[in-house]
């Protein structure tokens, strides 16, 4: 089985999407014993969810979003972010307010639905005039983006994968990321090596 509780809080770590870490890091992220940690992120290995490199004796591990697993057990990441948020005084995450948004995301040409920095972001073309007037009747305070500029904000904008909640359309949304997931890895590398 996979997505059980620990494997989800393994692939929280990762929520960033360009993390990378050992075995051993992620047994203490979690305050969890390394033996059981080694055979659940072993477990994630074989089935495709995170990737590892070969340093010295150990493992270098960070998340496969080209994985379908992988997009699943992000998704359920997401869902429960949005549960513990909503009705805890985030008027933008009510049951409400994530409902009227996958109405207005049944339509195709939104591609993706997300929450940043307490404001709900829809991805599409800019150039349909029914989605921006929907919007705008619908949501005070929401931004239009287009793919472009949603993949200039997961590589300029630190911690924005793992600060972001995907409304609607996850898989959608870890699509795009793939388009872009290499720049995230070198962003990250530069930031942790101050270049």
């Amino acid at each position: 089985m996979i997505g059980n509780k620990l494997e989800q809080e393994i692939v929280n770590l990762f929520r960033g999407l360009n993390e990378q870490y050992s075995i051993n890091q992620i047994s203490s992220l979690l305050n969890k014993s390394y033996p059981y940690i080694h055979k659940k992120v072993n477990f994630l290995i074989e089935e495709g969810v995170l990737t590892k490199i070969n340093v010295g004796n150990s493992h270098l591990c960070s998340i496969n979003i080209s994985n379908p697993k992988t997009v699943v057990l992000l998704s359920i990441s997401d869902i429960n972010l949005i549960n513990s948020k909503t009705g805890k005084n985030d008027l933008i995450l009510s049951g409400k307010n994530i409902k009227k948004i996958r109405g207005l995301v049944s339509s195709r040409e939104i591609k993706t639905v997300f929450y940043f920095n307490r404001k709900i972001y829809l991805v599409a073309d800019k150039s349909n005039k029914k989605i921006i007037s929907g919007l705008k009747k619908v949501f005070h305070g929401s931004d239009l983006i287009d793919e472009k500029e949603l993949l200039q904000m997961a590589v300029d904008i630190d911690g924005f994968n793992k600060e972001k909640i995907v409304i609607a359309n996850f898989e959608n949304y870890y699509g795009l990321m793939q388009k872009t997931i290499n720049n995230l890895k070198i962003k990250f590398f530069e930031r942790q090596n101050g270049l």
